[in-house]
């Protein structure tokens, strides 16, 4: 009986230790195939979020969004992850998380170059925020 408790408590701890090993490395969906729910430019969907949180929230949060704009920042993490913000304002903007191999993502753009992109809006902190992005024009 005590093999028995033993092989079941090993059991479940692997078992729980490789749902979480695929759980932190499964791989992103892309937006690749998808209609976008809005399009708009940068500078307008930061003023939107800027002057009304909340009604920007109901009208965008967790909808599938192609934004336009310049490129104001890049930044590409230690782990690969590329950031690309565009310009909203003078200090703020949208912050969009993009998908796939950030360097080489990274080598196609540079400040100053106008882009699309598209992914999926989770709201606003400093800068409003797209995630699972991929650029669509550059």
């Amino acid at each position: 009986m005590k093999k028995f408790i033993i092989l079941t408590t090993v059991l479940i701890w692997l078992s729980l230790g490789l749902f979480g090993w695929y759980y932190v490395n499964r791989p992103t969906a892309t937006l690749a195939g998808t209609t976008a729910d809005f399009s708009v430019k940068s500078p307008v969907i930061y003023s939107q979020f800027n002057e009304d949180e909340e009604s920007a929230n109901q009208q965008y949060l967790g909808k599938v969004i192609e934004v336009s704009g310049t490129v104001q920042d890049l930044k590409v993490e230690e782990n690969g992850e590329l950031t690309i913000t565009l310009k909203g304002d003078e200090m703020f903007g949208v912050s969009c998380k993009m998908t796939g191999n950030g360097d080489k993502i990274a080598q196609k753009i540079k400040k100053g170059d106008g882009v699309t992109v598209k992914g999926i809006c989770s709201g606003k902190l400093m800068d409003v925020v797209l995630v699972n992005c991929s650029l669509l024009k550059s």
